[in-house]
């Protein structure tokens, strides 16, 4: 495992990186220049078959990490993204998730896809589905504003799934970059259901930003 400590002055908060990436790919480190982040600690390298954490160690190292840091988590194989996928859950705690995803875009010239999921315990026919689709709607439209605000020359597209959110962020393709909300910030260190999955199932490079509030 990689763990890499580096400054990000516009989110006031470290960028920890895990992975077998030593040393960090072109992509990353160009992300890092654009952004402001400096490199503020050593390498320490665990070479192995896969990048992703396993719940038994390296899972607690990335909640540690993520307690008061923006955390990336690198597969094996870490190529530069053709798409970007970001999760929003709730406004304006995921401000800070839609203000990476655009700098990611920026930098790496990738397209968005600004994604929230419905759980599929709302039935077809449950009270309350239409609320909810109406607000996940609502929560896309102001994702994908952001996103091009902060990022004008970005191609961005939304998309409603309709399955719980933890298994709605396994479906990134290999190369894809998926940012979502880590911890808020203040609050007590712990990964939530969503953010544990991506983590050790996402097939892609996984960034966990602290939410504001």
């Amino acid at each position: 495992m990689n763990g890499q400590a580096l400054a990000a002055p516009a989110e006031r908060t470290h960028l920890v990186v895990f992975g077998n990436a030593d040393p960090l790919p072109a992509w990353v480190e160009r992300w890092d220049d654009h952004v402001g982040r400096r490199q503020v600690g050593p390498s320490q390298t665990r070479r192995g078959p896969s990048a992703v954490p396993d719940a038994g160690g390296d899972l607690q190292a990335v909640t540690r990490s993520a307690a008061s840091a923006t955390v990336l988590v690198l597969p094996h194989a870490a190529v530069a993204p053709r798409r970007i996928v970001v999760a929003v859950q709730n406004l304006p705690a995921d401000d800070p998730v839609l203000r990476a995803a655009a700098d990611a875009a920026r930098t790496l010239g990738a397209p968005v896809l600004v994604v929230h999921a419905v759980p599929t315990s709302f039935g077809e026919r449950s009270i309350g589905l239409a609320e909810a689709v109406g607000r996940g709607e609502e929560l896309l439209a102001l994702g994908a504003q952001t996103v091009s605000r902060r990022c004008p020359t970005a191609l961005v597209r939304r998309l409603l799934f309709r399955e719980w959110p933890h298994e709605a962020v396994t479906h990134a393709r290999e190369t894809d970059l998926l940012i979502l909300g880590g911890p808020h910030r203040g609050t007590r260190p712990g990964l939530g259901l969503t953010a544990q999955a991506a983590v050790l199932h996402a097939p892609g490079s996984v960034l966990l930003v602290p939410r504001s509030g």
